[in-house]
């Protein structure tokens, strides 16, 4: 595909016909800052450029993240001081190219500009393996095997490749989109069946659909607009509980003007504002939807490493049966979004969001709506800094970054007179730090603390609160992981050229403790985090503390792994039913493997045990008589079977059944009543879906 993209160190743009016509073969290598050992990868990509430029191989990166950051440009200059290194902001041209799905890609270009083989997820240690293959290429591309003391004149540098940008265009209207059609097939036993999430589900077989279409132009140099188009059959619900919290329930537009811009004593910046739609992640305990390197409330994904079987479609892939939306950290908003970067040492980000109108949004609906769906319109606003270092003892870099969020329930313009939601609106003000320190030996170590302060707000039509009804909290988070690679390395999907698995075992090691606070409340936090609930009709939710921790070994075509999580309740005011220690204890354990059959088809399996503790409610402890409107304990477990082949590049079949099976037991009954006999439940869910990216 045709593109023009801009340099990370500044200047002119360059263009990729040129690019690809003064080289005999190019290595496009597409990367994030978010990809494993990311530097020790592009370090080895600037010694395949040195290595093979005198034969008349050129290397060039394409950063593809979504916003400018700093650390963009200190891995560029770090890992590749030789290599062109260029960015693609918002990822389109790696998405024409079909990288966009990766964190980072290898993709091989001949002087026509022909794709000759492509590699996704390359382990850093198995690029090496590339070498005979780029000898080989190179020996095509000149007609015949090159005498080993032959060597062929020095390709024009990056300067003189960008002179020549002018012979292309970048096209000024981008399509792109994603499409997914899953059937769904669900059997239930006993009252309250749930899924593996512990969402509900309904008997029944559903066939739902979702279109997500972008249609992006570019105005001018910096200056793009353009609009996404949502067509759906999975329901206003879905809309209204998230991730993506539209004002229309058929999409929204953007308008965005990026540039770059020299700064005193900082260097070149780069900086980037928008208005209308975009997506949003700082942390997971003050804005994440998700936090890849934790697990969600039943387990993960593969590539997490602390997940119940191999894909992101599977048990993990959705949250909820209704709703096709797949678990990522991002949270897409309507409102403006700012973010600079500042040189190679700091980088800002400032974001407002509009709220969702009132719901219900008409007040003749408000009869028959039920107070547990009713939700007040809800204004968010937030900022973060985030800093960079460079250490002596690992090229990874030390990261510290700060943030603050203020979250307000609009409570004016009411529709439905005395009639209100179940929770009590509020604000909310979050401050949080965090910290990750890269550790020798492939290792790193990160740490985050919050504090929440919780202010109810008078609802329509009722006075003041007073100022000491605030409620504060504290959370914080520690996580430590590793990537072990035992002896060689292996490719996750072979070369299309090479087609052989390179050797070697990689073993993957997480390990996490969490304390939060009963009171500490973020309304936009990581999933996994069950305190940051507020429970209606007067639930209290202890707070959690304790260790999880992950392991997964990858050897060829095969993978393998495990996830145990512990969580005790903090306070001891959270006894249930006068007993000695807490309710609402939390563990859980999965086991997962995964089998590569053949290129693009994965067979997984994978089993789930999780156990709940019963939580308390403030009526049980007013009317001791009420003793079943306490949480009940649950045990759940889950196994799943499924399949995965990729038909063609971005369009994925994913077959799966899976079966849950659990108990609810109520427990710790007033003396002279009967404790409740517990409830069996279980259901059977099949599952056939086609996603498909273009």
């Amino acid at each position: 595909p045709a593109f023009v993209l801009p340099n990370v160190a500044g200047g002119a743009e360059a263009a990729g016909d040129t690019l690809f016509d003064v080289s005999s073969l190019t290595m496009l290598v597409f990367w994030t800052t978010h990809c494993g050992e990311c530097i020790r990868r592009l370090e080895i990509c600037q010694e395949l450029d040195d290595w093979g430029r005198p034969e008349g191989l050129t290397a060039i990166g394409v950063n593809f993240d979504d916003r400018p950051s700093a650390k963009i440009g200190i891995l560029a200059g770090s890992a590749t001081p030789r290599m062109l290194q260029l960015y693609d902001e918002g990822g389109f041209v790696a998405g024409l190219f079909g990288a966009g799905a990766h964190s980072f890609s290898v993709y091989l270009i001949d002087a026509a500009g022909d794709i000759l083989a492509v590699g996704h997820e390359i382990p850093a240690d198995s690029l090496a393996v590339l070498r005979p293959l780029l000898g080989r290429l190179l020996d095509e591309a000149s007609g015949a095997p090159a005498p080993a003391t032959a060597r062929a004149p020095e390709h024009p540098g990056a300067a003189e490749l960008l002179r020549d940008a002018a012979r292309s265009r970048p096209e000024r209207l981008r399509i792109q989109g994603v499409g997914r059609v899953r059937w769904m097939d669900i059997d239930t036993t006993g009252t309250g069946a749930t899924g593996p999430n512990g969402e509900e589900v309904e008997p029944g077989a559903t066939l739902r659909h979702r279109l997500e279409l972008q249609l992006i132009a570019t105005i001018s140099s910096g200056l793009t607009a353009g609009g996404l188009l949502w067509l759906s059959n999975e329901g206003a619900a879905v809309l209204r509980s998230g991730p993506d919290y539209l004002s229309s329930p058929w999409g929204s537009a953007f308008v965005r003007a990026a540039g770059s811009a020299p700064l005193p004593a900082v260097g070149p910046s780069r900086y980037s504002l928008r208005a209308g739609y975009y997506d949003a992640a700082f942390s997971p305990l003050l804005l994440m939807r998700w936090d890849k390197d934790d697990s969600p409330i039943s387990g993960g994904q593969k590539l997490q490493g602390c997940g119940v079987c191999g894909g992101e479609a599977g048990v993990a892939g959705f949250i909820r049966s209704e709703s096709l939306e797949k678990l990522e950290p991002e949270y897409l908003f309507e409102g403006a979004r700012g973010d600079l970067a500042l040189g190679r040492f700091a980088d800002l980000a400032l974001l407002y969001a509009r709220p969702q109108e009132h719901h219900p949004g008409e007040t003749a609906d408000c009869f028959l709506a039920s107070s547990a769906v009713m939700r007040y319109r809800e204004h968010l606003y937030g900022g973060r800094a985030t800093g960079h270092a460079a250490l002596p003892y690992t090229p990874d870099l030390l990261r510290v970054s700060g943030g603050a969020l203020w979250v307000r329930d609009e409570t004016d313009a009411w529709r439905c007179g005395t009639k209100l939601p179940s929770y009590e609106p509020s604000t909310t003000r979050l401050l949080g730090a965090e910290l990750v320190v890269p550790l020798p030996g492939r290792s790193e170590l990160a740490a985050e603390i919050a504090a929440s302060r919780w202010t109810p707000q008078p609802a329509a039509g009722e006075g003041a609160a007073g100022a000491d009804s605030a409620v504060t909290g504290r959370a914080l988070r520690a996580a430590w992981k590793m990537d072990w690679l035992v002896a060689g390395g292996r490719l996750p999907r072979p070369l299309a050229r090479s087609g052989a698995l390179a050797g070697g075992m990689n073993i993957r090691l997480n390990a996490g403790y969490q304390r939060i606070g009963r009171d500490f409340y973020s309304p936009y936090s990581a999933l996994s985090y069950e305190a940051n609930i507020r429970l209606a009709e007067g639930a209290t939710l202890p707070g959690l503390k304790g260790p999880r921790g992950s392991a997964r070994l990858e050897w060829g075509p095969f993978g393998l792994g495990g996830f145990l999580k512990r969580l005790d309740p903090v306070d001891e005011e959270a006894a249930f039913g006068g007993a000695e220690t807490p309710g609402g204890a939390r563990r859980m354990a999965s086991l997962w493997a995964d089998l590569l059959l053949w290129p693009g088809g994965t067979l997984m399996g994978g089993w789930v045990r999780d156990d709940r503790d019963p939580l308390p409610s403030q009526r049980a402890f007013l009317n001791p008589e009420d003793h079943r409107s306490a949480i009940p304990a649950e045990n759940r477990r889950t196994k799943v079977l499924g399949f995965e082949q990729e038909l063609r590049p971005r369009c994925l079949l994913i077959l799966e059944a899976q079966w849950v099976d659990g108990e609810r037991a109520w427990t710790g009954a007033p003396p002279g009543l009967e404790e409740a006999p517990p409830e069996a439940y279980g259901s059977r869910t099949f599952r056939a879906m086609l996603d498909v990216e273009f």
